[in-house]
């Protein structure tokens, strides 16, 4: 036999249903009024809900502000196995995504694993006491542009951008720590720059294809550097402080008059008496033993 309801009735249970259901939250905003901090096995952060709530007193509705809700779990990726993990700057004021566990969450927030609900008496469910927050998931507003051709992190000026093709770092400093080694494999590299550092025990750079370094001033410091090529190519003035040691040394054919000591040209053939010469540095004369002195 089929029963209906009558216009009251159904009106009435309509009404009953949906103040039950205004008591079972699930999803809503929060603002951050704190920042992270260690509770239990987990890291939380205080949250001011952003929508308050409606009450009805004496027939008059009421909006009020939900009390503030302490230690909410934060959501973010990681891997416990692997001890791996993301994190996410999170300050006074920022918005927050605050999800609704459907059972009682203490339990599990001070111990991890699986775990009873915190209390068997009462069944809690639905509360705004057992919330999850995920940081800074709903607005952009540092932002001007929404890039939605690649995966970027970062602000403004300081950013790293992912397309299916490359990888661009925008930063005023990079720095990378590496315990024992870094390998950059390419087939060109190329670095522009105003100053290049470089000091290092043992630097080794592999291009299948070349390297190209611009820059208005590079300085390398090492114990020993090695250069290993086939032609060596200075284009410039070329500056040696110290010793130049090896087998022999082999130079191109200067023709008369391109090349001059104290205003005698040195022709192709040009070479020196074994014995002991007199040079002039910084306006002193020092004496020289070896191949060495006045043009022959």
């Amino acid at each position: 036999m089929k029963s209906t309801l009558s216009g009251s009735a159904a009106d009435a249970l309509k009404t009953t249903i949906s103040r039950q259901l205004l008591t079972c939250r699930t999803v809503t905003v929060g603002v951050a009024d704190s920042e992270p901090k260690k509770n239990g096995h987990v890291w939380c952060v205080d949250v001011l809900p952003a929508i308050q709530q409606i009450r009805d007193v004496d027939g008059t509705r009421q909006y009020v502000d939900i009390p503030k809700l302490t230690n909410v779990p934060i959501v973010l990726p990681c891997s416990n196995a692997l001890g791996l993990s993301i994190t996410m700057p999170i300050k006074k004021g920022d918005e927050l995504i605050l999800l609704v566990s459907d059972r009682s969450l203490d339990n599990w927030q001070l111990n991890g694993g699986i775990q009873r609900p915190a209390d068997e008496t009462e069944i809690r469910h639905h509360d705004l006491s057992d919330c999850l927050c995920i940081p800074s998931a709903l607005t952009i507003a540092a932002l001007d542009t929404y890039n939605n051709s690649a995966v970027e992190i970062g602000s403004p000026s300081v950013n790293v951008t992912v397309t299916p093709q490359d990888v661009v770092i925008n930063a005023k400093n990079v720095t990378v720590n590496a315990e024992q080694a870094v390998a950059v494999n390419c087939n060109a590299a190329s670095i522009d720059c105003d100053s290049l550092t470089a000091t290092t025990q043992t630097a080794t750079i592999d291009a299948a294809a070349s390297v190209d370094i611009t820059t208005q001033a590079a300085n390398i410091s090492a114990s020993a550097t090695t250069i290993d090529s086939a032609v060596t190519t200075c284009t410039g003035n070329l500056v040696v402080t110290g010793s130049i040691t090896g087998a022999s040394v082999a130079a191109p054919a200067v023709a008369a008059g391109a090349l001059a000591i104290a205003g005698v040209d040195l022709p192709p053939d040009h070479t020196h008496n074994q014995g002991t010469y007199t040079v002039t540095v910084d306006g002193s004369p020092v004496p020289v033993n070896g191949d060495s002195g006045v043009p022959q």
